[in-house]
């Protein structure tokens, strides 16, 4: 019974971005050994799983069948990886993985491999001279290909990949994930926005350390992490702002410049469940503080604006400052939520608790103090207009207060973008 639960249990792999990398060179006799500490050690005896041999056959006393079987081992490593990886992760035009067999003397105690990595230009650089990003991202193949020859389901655990790659790379290893996850199952932590896709939020885990629990795993919308919520949901929210950010481009003739991300989510909400069709597109700042570059990046371009501001004193300043250098534009250009410290204060109760339905209403808390406390704005912001994408909330069961705040900013928005054009 227990060797047929067994073999109906996927294969669990690990990898380690600091023990699992295809090291520089390995003595034969670690591998003789099977010395396990050896650095490299994994990355090697992976390379052996997938060409199916042991590299220690190497050391024999004949040069010229040495020479050959290196050549095969060579040929076969190189094309497997170029036709399933290259064009994922390197741009050049030839990508070639060498194990060249050394025999030893001088200095060195006794035979080894060095192992090298050839550019276009036939230079043999090793690993550790290539970027620490295409090290890893050919480790990582190593290890992958190696343990999924003999089965068909793996659940693959990693630990912070591409922790040395620089964003576009990073990109690259989320959209090689979601092709891995078509027939295995993936798990990795990272701290990288670059790594998340904000289209998938129902994925995303927060691990946080609590004094009295120890570590908990929980959804990004919990309310055990007490103090640590911010610092656990930081990726989220940057990986959520790099979303908005394709938004704002020259083509975009007229434009609806908002505080930030949460104005974005709500906005783009109200727009849909109200059935604004007007072209514009909407932009958030950084801040109510940050506004003004946005419009200034817009006159800049020869494009149509307005502003979005609430009514509180940050707002007062932001205002200020616009006024003093373009008084006529912020008169006629910027509009203000009247009597909202906050995006949220548009809506009552009954509209957030349509999100979340245990919501508790403090009071002397605004609700924006309020939904901070329960997963933060961004992400409350961000499950509404999913629920109002998928129909979840309707038009009907908004209060009128809501609706009518944002009438008559899309009327503003109208009337200065749409309809005098």
């Amino acid at each position: 019974m227990a060797t047929a639960i067994f073999s109906q249990t996927p294969k669990i792999i690990f990898f380690d971005d600091f023990c699992d990398v295809l090291p520089n060179k390995i003595n034969i006799s670690d591998l003789k050994g099977n010395d396990e500490d050896a650095k490299g050690y994994k990355a090697v005896k992976n390379i052996e799983s997938i060409l199916n041999c042991d590299l220690t056959d190497l050391d024999t006393p004949s040069d010229q069948r040495s020479a050959k079987t290196q050549d095969s081992f060579n040929s076969r490593l190189t094309a497997d990886f170029n036709e399933r990886w290259r064009q994922k992760i390197f741009e050049d035009n030839e990508v070639q993985i060498e194990i060249k067999y050394m025999q030893g003397g001088g200095k060195e105690a006794g035979s080894y491999l060095n192992f090298f990595i050839l550019t276009k230009n036939l230079e043999y650089l090793t690993p550790a001279q290539r970027s620490k990003g295409f090290t890893w991202f050919l480790s990582f193949y190593l290890q992958l290909k190696a343990e999924s020859k003999d089965t068909d389901k793996l659940i693959i655990l990693v630990d912070e990949p591409g922790l040395y790659l620089h964003s576009k790379a990073q990109s690259d290893i989320k959209n090689l994930f979601e092709e891995l996850a078509e027939k295995d199952q993936i798990l990795y932590s990272t701290h990288s926005p670059y790594l998340i896709d904000a289209d998938k939020l129902n994925r995303v885990r927060l691990v946080i350390n609590n004094r009295e629990l120890g570590t908990i795993i929980e959804k990004i919308t919990t309310r055990r992490a007490d103090g640590k919520i911010v610092d656990a949901l930081k990726p989220i929210i940057d990986a959520m702002g790099m979303e908005t950010a394709h938004y704002f481009t020259p083509a975009d003739k007229k434009n609806v410049i908002v505080e930030g991300i949460s104005d974005f989510y709500y906005f783009h909400a109200m727009r849909n469940i109200l059935g604004e069709n007007g072209e514009y597109s909407i932009l958030p700042s950084m801040g109510v503080g940050n506004v003004h570059l946005l419009m200034e990046l817009c006159i800049g371009w020869g494009l149509e604006w307005v502003i979005i501001m609430d009514d509180e004193r940050q707002s007062d300043r932001a205002f200020k400052k616009i006024s003093e250098k373009f008084p006529e534009e912020a008169e006629k250009l910027v509009c203000r939520f009247v009597g909202c410290t906050g995006i949220e204060d548009t809506f009552a109760h009954k509209d957030l608790s349509l999100v979340e339905p245990n919501l508790t209403f403090t009071p002397g808390k605004n609700n924006a103090e309020i939904i901070s406390s329960n997963g933060g704005k961004e992400l409350f912001a961000r499950r509404f207009m999913e629920m109002v994408n998928s129909r979840s909330i309707t038009e009907e069961q908004l209060s009128k207060k809501c609706k009518d705040h944002f009438k008559k900013i899309f009327s503003f928005i109208n009337k200065n973008l749409v309809d005098e054009q």
